[in-house]
């Protein structure tokens, strides 16, 4: 019993070792998580000062800020630019330091901007106002550089932050696996003769001999275990098939027969039943955490008349090369599907409609490329897409595919060989 005693110990203390090492991997990763997002926080924070400070330097040059139009855009931007600064993240003490310039300079800038409209206002006109727009352009230009410099500072305490926390998660992640392999290490050493048996066992049912295994002496646990097990080889012996050997042909089965079920022969890909099983999984997914989803729908122009004239092998050789067209513009995530006839579906989860589009582009581009021969005769042929992003009013993916439909049809309707979308 005093060996039984000692495994049970030191299998708890090894789960509690692993539940340690956990914890503290979990905590590492909440950490390193918590001071990249405030870097990057900070990095957004210093992207919306450049913007807003471009957007300064643009009106002042390309508008006359003394006058009432360009006035209007100044002013705008200027709130807009002491609205951001006036609300800053935690930053670097470095970043701090140029934040104070900015909030200076801006305050600079708006009173340089008041005396400026001082002088408009009174007709003065002349030297003075030129010589107050150039002091203008010269602090915009101020605050642009430091806010390119406050980027690029941001830019690198992500870069440094990334390097730093990675490194503590690796160590973190080594210790772990050093305490668990010395726990692991230590109970094997106490059970790898029970184990060997064991193993000797399993090999000898797989070889259908069925040896009985000998019992461990001083073990109880393990020798109540091995009890069963030659109970259950005696048991194997009397029959060749169990019950996970049919349980496995039955899957095995079962997934070809689905496989086969949702796959277009001609092309080998998914067929229509296929793409409405995957649209309204990708649709509710999309709903429920709020992602883009966009689906195409892809239609070769003039499918009919190019059967008449080539034959249906050619039709289907056409088919079949639009297919690995589409197949290769894709992503691993990206579904693509047989919708009906000459048209093809293809589902783009976490994509918006511009994502959309760029796929549709990139198709059209291949397609080009990848002329379709009859002998030596050169067979042109070009596709209609049409597009439809996901929107608040779907309440299905029937809806959004509808409103796919009608892009294709609009596409058609312009001249064939077009792109249209349905979008937000």
């Amino acid at each position: 019993m005093l060996i039984d005693w000692t495994l049970k110990k030191r299998l708890g203390l090894f789960a509690y070792g692993n539940l340690v090492v956990v914890i503290l991997v979990v905590l590492t990763l909440v950490y390193s998580w918590l001071k990249i997002e405030k870097a990057l926080e900070r990095q957004d924070y210093a992207l919306k000062v450049q913007n807003m400070s471009f957007s300064l330097q643009r009106t002042i040059l390309k508008e006359d800020v003394a006058h009432l139009e360009g006035a209007m855009k100044w002013e705008t931007n200027l709130v807009s630019l002491t609205k951001i600064l006036n609300q800053p993240p935690e930053l670097t003490p470095a970043q701090q330091t140029l934040q104070n310039s900015l909030i200076t300079q801006n305050k600079s800038l708006d009173i340089l901007y008041r005396k400026l409209m001082g002088i408009a206002s009174k007709t003065i006109g002349g030297k003075i106002e030129n010589l107050l727009t150039k002091r203008l352009l010269v602090q915009v230009d101020m605050i642009v550089t430091d806010s390119q410099h406050l980027a690029a500072l941001a830019r690198n305490d992500i870069k440094k932050i990334e390097k730093r926390q990675i490194l503590i998660i690796l160590i973190t992640l080594l210790c772990g696996v050093l305490i668990l392999f010395v726990g692991a290490h230590r109970i094997g050493f106490l059970v790898s003769e029970a184990v060997y048996n064991l193993k000797q066992g399993i090999d000898s049912i797989n070889k259908r001999q069925f040896k009985q295994l000998p019992s461990i002496h001083g073990f109880e646990e393990l020798s109540r275990f091995i009890a069963q097990f030659n109970q259950m080889s005696s048991q194997l012996e009397k029959t060749t098939v169990t019950r996970d050997v049919l349980q496995q042909i039955v899957e095995e089965r079962t997934a070809v027969l689905k496989q086969i079920a949702n796959t277009d022969h001609l092309t080998q890909i998914a067929n229509r039943v296929a793409l409405f099983e995957r649209g309204n999984m990708e649709f509710a997914r999309a709903k429920k955490y709020n992602h883009s989803l966009t689906l195409l729908l892809i239609d070769c122009d003039w499918f009919k008349k190019i059967n008449e004239n080539y034959g249906h092998s050619i039709g289907d050789n056409l088919l079949f090369q639009l297919a690995r067209i589409c197949e290769r513009q894709l992503k691993d995530e990206d579904f693509l599907a047989r919708y009906n006839g000459a048209e093809f579906a293809i589902l783009l989860p976490h994509s918006d409609i511009t994502g959309g589009l760029d796929i549709a582009y990139a198709i059209k581009d291949a397609i080009s490329e990848n002329a379709l021969y009859k002998e030596e005769e050169k067979i042109e042929f070009s596709v209609s897409i049409g597009l439809a992003a996901l929107m608040k009013k779907h309440d299905s993916f029937e809806n959004m595919l509808a409103d796919a439909e009608a892009a294709l049809t609009s596409a058609k309707d312009k001249g064939k060989n077009c792109i249209d979308v349905t979008s937000p």
